[in-house]
C-alpha cells in the first residue's frame, strides 16, 4: 500500500453543487478501486491524500497528472504504508470554517476528527503535520505564471 500527498489549485472556487458532484464521483470511483483518503479544500487550493494499493493509487495520480495544466499538481510526499490513515473515508472533505467563524461552528466532522488524530508512525505524523500546516496557512502553492514551475512556499499566518 502507498500514500500520496499532493497539492493543486482549481481554476475557480467550486459551487456547493459542483463540490458535491465531484465528491460523489470521486467517492464512487475510489470505492471501486479500493482507494481511501482525504482532501483539504481552502478556496481554490487543495491538498489531497490518497491511500491504497500501489497500482491503483499510481494510476489515479497519473490520470490527474496528465491534466496537470488544469490543476498545477505538486507531489508533496509518497510513503509506503502498512495501513491507511483515512481508511474510513473514500474521500473525506476537510474544509475549514470561513474566516471569523469559531472553529466549532459549522465545522464538518472530518475537520474535527483530523485535528484530534495522532499519528502512530512517522509517516502518519508527517501527513497530519502537512494537513495542519496547510490549514493554518503555513504554506500554499503558488503559480503566478503557468509556464513556470509551481512553487510551494511557506507563509506567515495572518492574524
Amino acid at each position: 500500500m502507498i500514500r500520496l500527498i499532493f497539492s493543486g489549485s482549481l481554476s475557480a472556487v467550486p459551487s456547493p453543487a459542483q463540490l458535491n458532484a465531484f465528491l460523489g464521483d470521486s467517492r464512487s470511483r475510489n470505492r471501486r478501486n479500493g482507494l481511501c483518503g482525504a482532501m483539504v479544500l481552502m478556496g481554490r487550493d487543495f491538498l489531497q491524500i490518497i491511500e491504497g494499493p500501489e497500482a491503483a493509487v499510481e494510476q489515479m495520480y497519473d490520470q490527474l497528472s496528465s491534466q496537470s495544466h488544469r490543476y498545477g499538481l505538486v507531489l508533496v510526499a509518497r510513503h509506503l504504508i502498512n495501513a491507511p490513515l483515512f481508511g474510513q473515508w473514500h474521500l473525506g472533505l476537510i474544509q475549514p470554517p470561513p474566516p471569523g467563524e469559531e472553529s466549532g461552528q459549522g465545522m464538518p466532522p472530518t475537520m474535527a476528527e483530523v485535528q484530534n488524530m495522532t499519528g502512530k508512525t512517522a509517516d502518519e505524523s508527517y501527513t497530519l503535520k502537512v494537513i495542519n500546516d496547510f490549514i493554518r496557512g503555513k504554506w500554499h502553492r503558488s503559480q503566478i505564471d503557468p509556464s513556470q514551475p509551481v512553487v510551494l512556499r511557506r507563509q506567515r499566518p495572518v492574524f
